[in-house]
């Protein structure tokens, strides 16, 4: 886990994308201002509420309603509080759950797990943390909202416009499978108003069982990056050392790999779909593709599970988030693992790489390719949808204490989003050869 962080701090801070642990002070008005409502004896500021708000988002209609928003008040031990602001500033301490009290638009739920979880997406900001609340952690008979076992709060670190991810899950959700459905949430925590979180669905048994109709079967979540389904120096059962096991034995993925690597090109399409869903992985490489996603397995990276479905034993790539893409760098289509798409400069992703050589698979990609800039990733609606949102998102971070994008620099971040968005376009459309009817 050290070497893993280290590695990331590295690259992010060459890519002038993290600040506080590069060395500077940029986010020291940030920090007093959460370390003045937080104070480290435990105590609360009940003043600063979710009350003193301006307009912004209407109340959410549905617990994922991606034009509402949601009123989150949590309540536990000033003590475990404490524990989770300080395992969100270091990934290294073992995170537990702790027992809090929550209170989800005027309804009360008991003993529910509340706990961090992210790490790059805190570095920049830890006195706001993720958190993520499981309604059955103490009691598996309890369920929160909608019966969901578990939600994410999570605090826009990586991704101040809340606007990249939901774009990018959009897409995912156009063409691939599986995609985590979201909302907004206004949060406070022991009094204290926490700001504006982006509201999640939990990569988990329920979301599996919606996406793929059963939500039992083996689940796997990277260790480390730069390896993705490439099969390690020392042989393909090597791979399961850079996968934590949730459930399973690592057969189905090592499986899967050893057939990246060895399938003929004739076969490999047959075999790959066989123990993968073809279609699905190619769906989810083409987003990460188009949405120049750092943290995706196109371009290795570690958000994301290998979700095996027990009805026909074969492996899906599920996305846990995808806040670190749509810019500002933008990766070069239809290149695989390597420079310039990725920190790895040594890896090639395998897959990528064949599927790309493969005239007849090469097709069903470019396919793909053209059904997002036809549809979910069409230009002109994609920037009206942006307008819409962004006066509601802005009012909604003016008031947010911990916010570090705000005002005028929002409208600027907003802007570079869609400048990016109008190349990226223009550049997918030279790749699939074809303008949308």
């Amino acid at each position: 886990m050290n070497l893993r962080m280290d590695w990331i701090a590295t690259a992010l801070c060459a890519l002038g994308l993290l600040v506080t642990a590069c060395g500077t002070d940029a986010t020291a008005d940030a920090t007093q201002t959460a370390d003045a409502l937080v104070p480290t004896d435990g105590t609360v500021d009940n003043d600063t509420t979710s009350a003193d708000v301006l307009p912004g988002l209407p109340p959410a209609k549905l617990l994922f309603d991606p034009l509402g928003v949601h009123e989150v008040q949590i309540t536990l031990a000033p003590a475990d509080w404490q524990d989770i602001l300080a395992t969100a500033a270091d990934a290294t301490i073992v995170r537990n759950y702790h027992t809090s009290e929550v209170t989800f638009d005027g309804a009360p739920f008991h003993k529910v797990g509340a706990r961090v979880f992210g790490e790059s997406s805190m570095w920049s900001n830890p006195k706001k943390p993720n958190v993520r609340l499981k309604f059955d952690e103490f009691d598996s008979k309890l369920n929160g909202p909608d019966n969901m076992n578990s939600i994410r709060l999570k605090a826009g670190g990586t991704e101040p416009t809340f606007l990249r991810e939901l774009i990018t899950l959009d897409l995912l959700r156009s063409v691939a499978k599986a995609s985590p459905r979201f909302s907004f949430a206004r949060v406070t925590v022991n009094g204290v108003f926490m700001g504006f979180y982006q509201l999640s669905e939990q990569p988990d048994s329920q979301l599996f069982a919606r996406s793929f109709g059963s939500g039992n079967g083996n689940v796997y979540e990277p260790l480390i990056v730069c390896n993705g389904l490439n099969c390690p120096k020392d042989g393909c059962a090597a791979l399961k050392a850079t996968y934590t096991l949730k459930q399973g034995d690592f057969a189905e993925i090592t499986a899967l790999a050893q057939t990246i690597e060895t399938a003929t090109d004739a076969e490999f399409a047959a075999k790959v779909d066989a123990q993968a869903d073809l279609a699905d992985l190619l769906a989810v490489y083409a987003v990460e593709d188009v949405a120049s996603d750092l943290d995706g397995l196109a371009a290795s990276g570690t958000n994301f599970q290998f979700y095996v479905d027990p009805k026909d034993k074969r492996v899906h790539v599920v996305r846990a988030g995808v806040d670190e893409s749509l810019g500002p760098d933008a990766f070069t289509l239809l290149h695989p693992w390597g420079p310039p798409n990725t920190l790895c400069p040594t890896r090639e992703e395998h897959f990528f790489t064949r599927m790309l050589a493969i005239p007849a698979v090469k097709a069903q990609y470019l396919a793909i390719q053209k059904k997002l800039l036809c549809g979910a990733f069409a230009e002109e609606p994609l920037l009206k949808w942006i307008e819409e949102r962004k006066p509601l998102l802005r009012a909604e971070l003016e008031r947010d204490p911990f916010a570090t994008v705000k005002g005028a620099a929002y409208d600027a971040e907003v802007g570079g989003l869609e400048n990016w968005l109008d190349k990226r376009t223009l550049e997918l459309q030279k790749v699939v050869g074809a303008t949308c009817p």
